[in-house]
């Protein structure tokens, strides 16, 4: 036997080659439903972030109708108290002097300087910046006029004519600064304050009106001079309780709230209730001489019984053929639902013979 047989050799085996393992599949996980898995839950992400976004947009809406309400509340109550605790005692004082009109003026001057800062402390929206900014410039006028007003009160109730009617020609030309007050706060910031509601769809709001010279007479000096120093500044026209000769009276042009004016008659007038309801009085000086002390008021009586609620103002001076206004507010105004009649009157002045002219009625529904 050879030493090289194949018997004696070691029998070798050949390892198999491994195949190449592939992950388990997960029943029924083919790549289309992969595909669609990933499409639902990246459309689940995006529905959940469009809500998220819808709903912070909604909170900031809120928030932003919220504040211009808010700044429109602040607005009423601030011009309300300029017109009711300065404007209508300062001219009331003017009117009818007390023993210390310097000391009287000057704590209206206060008053004034107060609602200025109050209203520079308000929080405004980005929105009411341009009404804020002229609300302001209409507060700084009343203040330093009445700032101005005060220093010259002395001198113009000094016995020397010529001291006095210096000092009264400079209070009248100082009135100028009361009428910018209004046209300022009546032509930019009402306006501006509605532009504001408007855009952002806000509506059912009342923009308080405000006024605080109530009569155009107080820009002579005669009139001025009149009430202060009738001896030594005043001018040479009949004083109170003296009836002129000629034809005296005033009529009522017509009454609005707010934006609304009233319809006389049967005619159903629609107004919110809602508290500083104010009804705006316009009238005119039909006769031949200037008026002095016209009272003006307004009634709100409900037709089905319940407390009839009043308001009354009192013009100084109203120069002949000039118009007039006069603001009467409601304190407590009915109800929602409850229909009422309105009649608005100027009393008769001294002297006034027709007066089918003096008194309206309206038919008001308040809402």
């Amino acid at each position: 036997m050879s030493f090289f047989d194949e018997d004696d050799e070691p029998t070798r085996k050949r390892p198999r080659p491994r195949r190449a393992s592939t992950p388990p599949r997960i029943a029924g996980a083919d790549p289309s439903t992969l595909r669609t898995r990933q499409a639902v839950a990246i459309a689940g992400t995006l529905l959940f972030l469009f809500l998220l976004v819808v709903v912070f947009k909604g909170c900031a809406d809120s928030r932003k109708k919220t504040s211009l309400k808010d700044y429109n509340q602040e607005h009423t109550s601030l011009v309300s108290e300029s017109d009711q605790q300065v404007g209508d005692p300062f001219f009331e004082a003017l009117s009818n002097p007390p023993d210390d009109l310097a000391g009287a003026v000057s704590s209206l001057r206060v008053a004034a300087e107060g609602q200025l800062q109050q209203a520079e402390r308000l929080s405004v929206p980005g929105e009411m910046l341009p009404a804020h900014r002229s609300l302001l410039i209409s507060l700084e006028f009343r203040r330093d006029a009445i700032s101005f007003i005060q220093d010259q009160i002395p001198d113009a109730l000094a016995d020397d004519e010529e001291t006095a009617q210096k000092a009264v020609k400079a209070i009248a030309g100082e009135m100028q600064a009361f009428l910018a007050s209004d046209v300022i706060h009546e032509g930019r910031v009402v306006p501006m304050i509605q532009r504001a509601l408007d855009d952002a769809e806000i509506g059912g709001q009342r923009i308080q009106q405000s006024r605080v010279l109530d009569s155009l007479a107080w820009l002579d000096d005669g009139t001025v001079g009149q009430r202060l120093n009738p001896d030594n500044a005043g001018a040479d026209t009949p004083r109170r309780g003296e009836i002129a000769p000629g034809l005296h009276g005033n009529g009522i042009v017509g009454v609005s709230v707010g934006d609304k004016t009233l319809q006389p008659g049967e005619v159903v007038n629609r107004i919110a209730s809602e508290r500083g309801l104010t009804f705006l009085a316009s009238f005119q000086n039909q006769g031949e001489n200037d008026e002095f002390d016209v009272e003006v008021s307004v009634k709100v009586a409900p037709d089905q019984g319940g407390k009839a609620v009043t308001a009354k103002k009192t013009i100084d001076t109203i120069v002949k053929g000039a118009k007039g206004e006069a603001s009467l507010a409601i304190t407590k105004p009915p109800a929602a639902g409850v229909a009422a009649t309105v009649t608005v009157e100027i009393k008769a002045v001294p002297g006034e013979k027709k007066t089918d002219n003096n008194k309206q009625t309206y038919r008001v529904l308040f809402t």
